[in-house]
């Protein structure tokens, strides 16, 4: 059990594309089973000031990113296996281990031809949960407004239950010992103009993610730490719809 007041040196981000094929190709990693895996990026790790590991869990959609699942190694099985044995080696070494939920991921926004093609289904089911209409790609690329239309719009109540569920649901398949919901990767979660309007409806989701994280931690018997990616400015962050101040 990890104290979540502790203090922290270093708390390593991973974003866990080595799971994937194409991906650890490209790095040049030899993944042929768990423990090269493990020794891809984790290893390295060990007995240095890293005190926390913090696994990306994905976008929320499941599998995450959609058909990426098809390129997990084939010596992991499955997403869900992958986040397991990284928490098991982690925990050998007395590391605490986070999993980290990127709240809007809107990588598919430039790669994606169409919402059909998007890495989290619940897109293209609903397109009406969108922050901006699929005719937005053809938009400069310059424009804020190009990327949003793969963006989910958490001013719809839709959108914050559908986030909600994937964060239990996925806090309580792994042992984990704190969760991270990432609002960097991408800042975007309202429509643009009613951000500070809309801020108090992220707090309620805010307040509901702690309530069912602290009702896992209570079947386990032991705290459960909740994380917050956020910018580095309170202003900005208010700006985008995120009253870390309340939240605190």
């Amino acid at each position: 059990m990890f104290d979540k007041h502790r203090q922290r040196r270093v708390i390593y981000n991973d974003d866990a594309d080595q799971r994937y094929h194409q991906f650890s190709a490209s790095y040049g990693y030899d993944i042929t089973d768990e423990q090269s895996f493990i020794n891809a990026r984790t290893t390295p790790t060990f007995n240095t000031h890293v005190d926390t590991y913090v696994w990306c869990v994905g976008n929320g959609a499941d599998p995450p990113w959609g058909a990426m699942e098809h390129s997990i190694h084939p010596c992991l099985g499955s997403n869900e296996h992958a986040a397991d044995v990284i928490v098991e080696s982690c925990h050998a070494q007395g590391l605490e281990v986070w999993g980290s939920l990127r709240m809007n991921d809107i990588h598919d926004s430039f790669k994606a031809a169409s919402l059909a093609e998007t890495s989290e289904p619940i897109k293209a089911e609903h397109p009406e949960y969108l922050l901006a209409p699929e005719r937005n790609r053809d938009l400069p690329r310059e424009l804020i407004e190009q990327h949003l239309w793969s963006a989910l719009n958490f001013a719809r109540p839709e959108v914050r239950r559908y986030r909600l569920d994937y964060i239990e649901r996925n806090a309580a398949a792994h042992d984990f010992d704190g969760y991270e919901l990432d609002f960097t990767r991408f800042v975007w979660c309202f429509p643009p103009g009613q951000e500070r309007k809309c801020a108090p409806l992220m707090t309620d989701l805010i307040c509901q993610a702690r309530a069912r994280l602290n009702a896992i931690g209570a079947r386990r018997q032991r705290p459960y730490t909740f994380a917050v990616h956020v910018l580095d400015s309170p202003e900005v962050s208010l700006n985008l719809g995120l009253d870390v101040e309340a939240w605190l």
